[in-house]
């Protein structure tokens, strides 16, 4: 039972990342991901070259929803010493369909 939750955490993880990946746009990056399974909720540590890239990726975000239920921007700051010089945090809610979605 424990080895059958295993495989199912870990094909919905790939669900997210291979989705995520699409989303994301090209002027952002994200540096760090804490996805938690079981609350469905990942919160990301992202990078935007301007705060219009950082919106945008936001509301690319809204729009699948098939994949995400709730998308809010945490925190965002300046940072003029790197290219992409917005730092923001974004909170995701996983959309429960997205455990039948088709890889």
């Amino acid at each position: 039972n424990d080895f059958a939750k295993i495989i199912a955490s870990r094909r919905l993880a790939l669900k997210f990342f291979q989705n995520f990946e699409t989303l994301t746009l090209d002027e952002v990056y994200f540096s760090q991901c804490n996805l938690d399974l079981s609350k469905m909720v990942a919160s990301l540590s992202g990078h935007g070259k301007n705060f219009q890239n950082v919106g945008q990726q936001i509301i690319k975000f809204r729009l699948a929803k098939n994949i995400l239920s709730d998308v809010s921007l945490d925190k965002a700051n300046t940072n003029t010493e790197e290219k992409f010089a917005i730092d923001f945090t974004a909170i995701i809610t996983l959309d429960p369909r997205m455990v039948n979605l088709k890889q």
